[in-house]
């Protein structure tokens, strides 16, 4: 069993406050940029959602489709292409030294060309074959620039988009011996010739698959530089790896994902060049007799990793994966420490989830517990994975095998002792114990961090004269399920009994966590209790305003508003805190809002795990709002609020405040 001490998380956070003051990751957030740009310019030209709905149901049929795999396999091998499968990462080096030996003899001084390919990354074949003793030979222009620049890939079509063309000349400088300028077209240019003189020495070409069409035996490969297609007919050779999850139905179907992993990676209707390879290179020109090899290598073969794939049912969503990198240019982590989170070629949370294939170390040592489990990856995923959630059942895997980050430990710890995730002793609240129907629940961070927003809350149903109770509330225990942990209806039950011994039918949740937790949970019903969350109760309540103060001359104040990713992605709730604002302010919309507002760095468990992190994401929301004429920015969520608030600079003028708060002062 793995323990607390196999994993190095006082490593991880430094590892993490040097990456948050990386000056190259800002080569790489301007990659971004462009990418976005990109796909803005032709999505009018792609029916996205039928595309991304037709990709989810066939990946949902195709991985671990057995009789799929076998029929490709079938017809792979009755096309000429030799098929092997590796139970492992080690099993499927084994397989890939056999075949470089039918070859080349040991000590052959001829270099094996190779193209990008994540599963190769996953199993370390690079350096495996070099410790071998074999040359290999990176031919993609970014992979080989970090290979030479022994780095991790930013990015999987994009795999050095963090140096910036000034980091390449000098390593260039370095690897040639000679003056390289930082002209993007020199640079291309001098590898250029490098890498040509290695595919004219080679005998081998090792790539990666983007997809196996099981119905016509066929692999599909797609690139933009033409290097795969050169390292496709080096003369002797061809070993493809792949996953057992690239396995497609048809070509048709493996198209369908191509051009969707086009635009998601870099905001092209297609790629330069899509390579469908069915058979070894062949001609029956003479006499109809058949040769192999004409302009290209009489042997393929297709080795298929396993590598723990079939052995992770309950993550196998993170297999629907088409690898395009489009969850990064939404992902708020991501943006602040690039390539930390993620493992070998599969970056970002689904990386991390990814790594867990491997072992649970390994997942908790690739940013597992970076993630705040916002969701915005998920609405640029192609096939709509749902990231969020498997990051949460790789840390319950992780907890199971006694790894949980020490932070989240505390939490747990507090919650068991105390009742609430800061351990501390509780306070009182107003009309605790008393009967009404409306009940008003806190929640951990209002009742210990936020009491000046929850008080306004309790004035302001008082001014409204709403009858309402308290209870002696414990946590809901929604954060459990957050770091690791089943949260035991226990938690729940014990709120929802005190709810119902006080009359209370409706419960009025002030925390976006909590009422998630509440209403999907099947001790509400049970109660025979209705949960609200206070943005929906006041959408249906009548306010009249009378504080001048907040609305001189009769105008509207200019506010905008912070969407909370629990309130937001994934409760739904959009339209009623906006509807409660309207009534009193003038409501302006932050460029990344609704669906797609970007989350304050708060959640899942990331605040007390990594703080500066944390702090970092909440700046850039913060700056986000100073490009706004606003005077407030209204959130309704507390974690969101402390967050923001401990985040914001001096130099920003607008107030932070939840929806209550404001309307406590305006009434």
């Amino acid at each position: 069993m793995q323990t607390l001490q196999e994993v190095d998380f006082e490593l991880q956070n430094d590892r993490i406050k040097k990456a948050l003051t990386d000056a190259k990751l800002e080569s790489m957030r301007k990659a971004f940029e462009t990418t976005r740009a990109r796909q803005k310019e032709v999505k009018s030209r792609l029916n996205l959602e039928d595309m991304r709905s037709r990709l989810r149901k066939t990946r949902e049929s195709s991985v671990f489709n057995q009789a799929l795999i076998e029929k490709g396999i079938r017809n792979l091998k009755s096309n000429g292409i030799g098929v092997i499968y590796a139970k492992s990462g080690d099993e499927a080096l084994k397989y890939v030294i056999l075949e470089i030996e039918k070859v080349l003899e040991k000590g052959n001084p001829k270099p094996i060309v190779k193209s990008k390919s994540n599963v190769t990354k996953e199993i370390g074949l690079g350096n495996f074959l070099e410790k071998m003793g074999y040359e290999v030979i990176e031919t993609d222009l970014g992979d080989r620039i970090i290979q030479l620049a022994n780095e991790h890939p930013a990015h999987p079509t994009g795999p050095a988009c963090h140096l910036s063309r000034y980091d390449i000349a000098k390593l260039f400088t370095k690897h040639f011996g000679k003056e390289c300028q930082a002209e993007p077209s020199e640079l291309t240019l001098i590898m250029r010739e490098e890498i040509d003189g290695y595919f004219k020495k080679s005998e081998i070409g090792i790539t990666g698959a983007n997809a196996i069409a099981a119905e016509e035996g066929a692999i599909v490969i797609v690139h933009n530089e033409g290097n795969v297609t050169r390292a496709s007919l080096a003369p002797k050779k061809h070993i493809i790896l792949a996953g057992i999850d690239k396995f497609y139905p048809n070509l048709e179907e493996a198209i369908n994902a191509i051009k969707l992993q086009t635009y998601y990676a870099t905001g092209s209707i297609i790629t330069a060049f899509v390579n469908i390879i069915s058979s070894p290179s062949k001609t029956a020109d003479i006499e109809k007799q058949l040769y192999k090899g004409m302009h290209g290598p009489s042997d393929i073969v297709l080795i298929l990793v396993d590598n723990g794939r079939s052995e992770a049912k309950e993550i196998s969503e993170c297999l629907y994966c088409i690898g395009c990198g489009g969850c990064l240019l939404e992902c708020p982590i991501y943006e602040r420490i690039g390539n930390f989170m993620g493992y070998a070629g599969y970056l970002g949370g689904i990386g991390a989830v990814k790594a867990s294939l491997i072992s649970n170390e390994k997942s908790a040592e690739s940013g597992l517990y970076a993630c705040t489990l916002c969701g915005a990856c998920e609405l640029n995923c192609p096939s709509k994975i749902s990231t969020h959630e498997l990051i949460r059942k790789a840390r319950k895997r992780c907890a199971q095998n006694g790894i949980i980050h020490p932070a989240h430990k505390a939490i747990v710890k507090s919650i068991d002792e105390k009742g609430n995730i800061y351990g501390e002793n509780s306070q009182s609240l107003p009309h605790q114990g008393e009967n009404a129907e409306i009940g008003i629940y806190a929640g951990c961070v209002a009742r210990f961090r936020e009491r000046d927003a929850l008080n306004s809350v309790f004035s302001l149903f008082d001014k409204l004269r709403i009858k309402y109770a308290t209870i002696d509330e414990r946590c809901c225990g929604g954060v459990l399920d957050d770091v690791g942990y089943e949260n035991s209806e226990k938690n729940i039950e014990y709120n929802l009994g005190l709810a119902k011994t006080q009359g209370i039918k409706t419960i009025i949740a002030v925390c976006p966590k909590c009422y998630l937790t509440f209403s999907k949970s099947n001790s509400l019903s049970k109660f025979g209790l209705d949960v609200l969350h206070i943005s929906q109760y006041l959408s249906k309540k009548e306010i009249c305003i009378s504080n001048d103060v907040f609305v001189a001359n009769n105008k509207k104040m200019n506010v905008t508003y912070h969407d909370p990713c629990d309130l937001g992605r994934h409760a739904g709730i959009y339209d009623a805190p906006r509807e409660v604002i309207r009534k009193f302010a003038n409501l302006l919309e932050l460029p990344h809002s609704r669906e797609n507002s970007r989350c304050c760095g708060a959640g899942g468990g990331v605040r007390a795990a990594f703080p500066n992190l944390s702090v970092k994401v909440a700046r850039g929301r913060c700056e986000e709002v100073a490009s706004l004429p606003v005077e407030a920015l209204l959130t309704d969520c507390p974690s969101c609020l402390h967050n923001l608030e401990n985040s914001k600079s001096r130099k920003h003028n607008y107030k932070i405040m939840s929806i209550a708060q404001l309307l406590d002062y305006m009434i």
